[in-house]
């Protein structure tokens, strides 16, 4: 009987709680919660958005991937109630308040406010770099998994309705970056490829398994490095041809942030695409780490929305730089 069963069978937190730690190690850490000044006045408090939030810090410290799935509640909340705004002051009577649209709206007015200083050391947009910084290489393996895989699927004629979302969104949304890697590493994973769909499922109908891993591996240490540095190369395999890939605007690189990554992944967890993260037969310490990183990231910009609705000061900012030296410790421990 394997854990899973053996758990299903006699469920109790702790054991279950026991299990998943059994396969790796705990971090202990802080985080510094979101308040403000303003909130002393209940009248003042944002009360669907802060009551997700202490849902999330509930279950944090045992379970930071699904603190994370309360953490989006908040955010959704925020940029929901940003979007009714937005769309009451319009004189288009034909907007209808979407997830894309509220997210959109959100992107835009953190960019709007991203030269707002937060400390002596920060304004806003210096801060979001600093996060983007500090993101490990595991959430740039799960987009460079989406990218290469729906891109061959695509290729081979394969229905939309069995290619992730995640691909499609990417390949409108940054067709430049798009295109340099479909000319190298999407040309290369091509070559191992040759999808079909058997039983309502994409077999990829891979030929090498060494380069199925290395090549997917390779693209997202390079979107790690374009994240971090705002700029990188990529090049075929045979060394032919070379792109440089760049994120020149900061609201692309909020965009980025905000709906490539965390909510690509809020998606593919919520809309069960994706094994349950600490709960996979291949869960290490590895993916505590990037669990804790995306409710920290996601954290982070929970108190950005916050402040564009003016529910929060910007002094009251100033506790994300606490976090993000917790966050440093965090990725420092082995």
């Amino acid at each position: 009987m394997n854990e899973t069963t053996e758990l299903l069978n006699d469920y109790t937190k702790q054991k279950h709680i026991d299990i998943l730690y059994s396969n790796i190690t705990r971090i202990n850490f802080n985080i510094k919660p979101i308040t403000s000044e303003n909130w002393i006045n209940e009248t003042n408090i944002p009360y669907i958005a802060t009551s997700y939030l202490l849902d999330s810090y509930s279950c944090l410290h045992d379970r930071p991937d699904m603190a994370f799935t309360f953490l989006w509640k908040s955010i959704n909340n925020c940029y929901k109630t940003l979007g009714i705004n937005k769309i009451l002051n319009s004189t288009d009577p034909n907007i209808r308040l979407s997830d894309a649209l509220g997210i959109d709206y959100l992107i835009d007015e953190i960019n709007n406010k991203k030269n707002d200083v937060v400390s002596v050391n920060y304004n806003i947009i210096s801060l979001i770099n600093e996060y983007a910084k500090v993101i490990p290489l595991k959430p740039f393996k799960f987009l460079s998994n989406q990218i290469l895989k729906g891109y061959v699927m695509e290729e081979a004629g394969i229905p939309n309705l069995l290619i992730g979302s995640t691909y499609s969104s990417f390949k409108k949304s940054y067709p430049d970056i798009y295109q340099k890697i479909v000319n190298t590493y999407g040309q290369s994973y091509k070559a191992i490829s040759n999808p079909t769909v058997i039983d309502q499922k994409v077999n990829l109908g891979i030929t090498d398994l060494k380069k199925s891993k290395s090549i997917p591996k390779s693209l997202a240490e390079k979107l790690k490095d374009l994240f971090e540095n705002r700029t990188t190369t990529v090049q075929n395999s045979g060394g032919a041809n070379s792109y440089t890939l760049s994120i020149t605007d900061d609201k692309i690189m909020i965009r980025l942030l905000i709906k490539t990554l965390l909510y690509s992944i809020r998606n593919n967890s919520v809309h069960g695409n994706l094994v349950s993260r600490l709960n996979s037969d291949y869960v290490n310490n590895e993916s505590l780490k990037t669990a804790i990183n995306i409710y920290f990231l996601g954290h982070m910009f929970l108190s950005l929305a916050l402040y564009v609705n003016n529910e929060i000061a910007i002094a009251d900012l100033k506790t994300n730089e606490e976090n993000l030296n917790i966050l440093k410790q965090i990725n420092n421990c082995t």
